[in-house]
């Protein structure tokens, strides 16, 4: 079923107005991407899990390398996210939702029966998994940043008991520097 473009949106200036997509066409280009999304983000989910265990047994290796993965993914992630503001700016031509931008949700819900239904529970999942992985974001953040604190308190500790004047910096507390070292002539 062909659509011609009514109107350029408004929320989406660089629409083309004059460029029709079909619905089926956009249902096509948007099942790929939610597919690929939910892949990603998924993968993401299972890293934070594994990102979590590894904060808790202190494994810098396993750390380093989640990290690394995660940014690889955040990487593909960006680039499917161009992908989906080409597919929003083709789709305003043809689908047109006054008065906001239209979201994935929105685009999936102008395609035609019988993929409707299932494009829109994508696109819904595909948004699920991508809050749960904000939060499990969010809760690495701060099990990162209590750990790092604990740690910079045992430096502390430590810089404290092995200060030799005993003495507290500018800031109130004795700061760990550099190793004194100092020696005996026993000869003389």
């Amino acid at each position: 079923m062909s659509v011609a473009a009514k109107s350029a949106n408004p929320k989406h200036p660089n629409a083309k107005a004059s460029t029709p997509i079909t619905l089926e066409a956009v249902g096509t280009r948007l099942e790929s991407l939610l597919d690929r999304l939910s892949e990603r983000y998924t993968r993401l989910v299972e890293l934070a899990h594994a990102h979590r265990e590894a904060l808790r047994l202190a494994d810098t290796a396993a750390l380093k390398e989640l990290t690394k993965a995660e940014g690889t993914i955040l990487g593909e992630i960006a680039l499917l996210d161009r992908d989906r503001q080409t597919l929003v700016r083709d789709a305003c031509g043809t689908i047109i939702v006054p008065g906001k931008s239209l979201a994935l949700t929105d685009i999936a819900g102008h395609v035609g029966e019988p993929r409707r239904g299932s494009l829109v529970r994508k696109a819904e999942d595909l948004r699920g998994v991508m809050r749960l992985w904000l939060e499990l974001s969010a809760a690495i953040k701060q099990a990162a940043t209590t750990l790092a604190a604990h740690m910079d308190g045992l430096v502390r500790q430590v810089g404290k008991q092995l200060s030799h004047a005993g003495t507290y910096s500018r800031r109130g507390y004795v700061e760990a520097s550099g190793a004194v070292v100092s020696s005996l002539d026993l000869k003389s």
